[in-house]
């Protein structure tokens, strides 16, 4: 199943280390998407992968993080 995980930060710079982060432990960077104005980074993963994606944006403190099931 495909999960949408969303990180929520305080600052752009939180986003753009966690993005680094990600990109370099193999995610797609087509799979991640971030919103400088709302504070957010979201990535789509299959759901066994979602604890390693969680650990990742967790590293970069976020204010929360948030996972939806993606109907796809």
């Amino acid at each position: 199943m495909i999960k949408t995980i969303t990180g929520n930060y305080n600052s752009s710079g939180q986003i753009k280390n966690a993005l680094e982060d990600l990109i370099a432990s193999g995610i797609p960077s087509e799979k991640l998407y971030a919103d400088d104005e709302l504070k957010q980074l979201k990535v789509l993963a299959h759901s066994e992968i979602e604890a390693e994606i969680v650990e990742i944006l967790n590293r970069h403190d976020p204010v929360g993080v948030d996972i939806y099931d993606t109907d796809t």
